[in-house]
């Protein structure tokens, strides 16, 4: 994240290549990540079973929910409100 950060306040734009690289390798290496950590965890989620996929989705159509709002320029509970949520 820092070495992401460095690079766009001080050399974006000047390496076209680099420019479309980087966010390939940046989802290349959450995937890597994300691979390491639910394959070192596997037993432990797989007990989990239904729950987790309920976590998941919870987790999933609040972050939509949220976005929503925030583009539509109002704030999550008045867009509740009148979406009767």
């Amino acid at each position: 994240v820092l070495a992401g950060l460095v690079y766009n306040k001080y050399a974006y734009g000047k390496q076209k290549w680099l420019d479309e690289l980087l966010p390939i390798l940046s989802m290349a290496s959450i995937i890597f990540i994300v691979a390491l950590t639910v394959s070192s965890g596997h037993n432990a989620l797989m007990s989990l079973g239904w729950l987790l996929i309920l976590i998941v989705l919870v987790h999933n159509l609040s972050g939509y929910f949220f976005g929503t709002s925030k583009i539509l320029g109002q704030s999550p509970l008045r867009l509740a409100y009148k979406m009767q949520v």
